[in-house]
């Protein structure tokens, strides 16, 4: 994801309430904020936002998709032919959390988005396609990996999903702690043990 722009006046209109719901929803959780806050924060009227979106809810699910889409995107789009697998893999986490700042609003609502996948048929299906589409990003490379020989024979894809689960756990972490916590160094250190692990021990 790009940086929160300095001056929301200058987006298309849906990406600006996007973007507005973002950090309100950072600030204060789904629950304490108002589309009132929201539309404030956007700086256009109310009527305007439900014209984009029926409902807070479903301006909550649209967002969630979108940081999902944007980040899958991302993911899809490296590019790394001549890395070894190792490479490659730890290229992607590292280009995915290069910057930390700019995933924090999303991990700041993630705990408000779970709560809701718990209760709600829709939201449960949209995180499905999402673990799916990072799956096909990461899955291909530590199979080609296993292919070469470079790593040990795993079941690529319960792999992929524990180390989207553990980077989802650090992000939250610092979500919470902020200044306390190290993300960087944690990213590091989580993906030279993962990768630590899928290493052929043959020479």
């Amino acid at each position: 994801m790009t940086l929160i722009p300095s001056n929301l006046e200058t987006l298309p209109t849906r990406e600006r309430l996007l973007w507005s719901a973002l950090i309100c929803f950072s600030r204060k959780g789904y629950y304490q904020t108002t589309t009132d806050e929201i539309v404030a924060e956007s700086g256009l009227g109310k009527g305007t936002l439900y014209r984009h979106f029926g409902n807070k809810k479903e301006l909550f699910i649209s967002l969630v998709q979108w940081v999902f889409e944007t980040i899958g995107q991302q993911m899809m789009a490296f590019e790394a032919e001549e890395l070894s697998a190792a490479e490659q893999l730890r290229s992607i986490v590292i280009r995915l959390m290069a910057d930390t700042e700019q995933l924090l609003p999303f991990y700041r609502i993630t705990l408000d988005y779970w709560a809701h996948t718990i209760e709600d048929v829709q939201v449960r299906q949209m995180f499905s396609a999402a673990l799916h589409q990072f799956q096909l990003a990461i899955v291909p490379i530590i199979e080609a990996g296993v292919a070469s020989g470079e790593f040990r024979p795993v079941e690529a894809k319960p792999a992929v999903l524990a180390l989207i689960a553990m980077l989802d756990g650090l992000g939250l972490y610092k979500a919470l702690l902020l200044d306390d916590f190290d993300l960087t160094g944690a990213v590091t250190a989580l993906t030279d043990i993962f990768i630590a692990g899928l290493r052929s021990s043959e020479p």
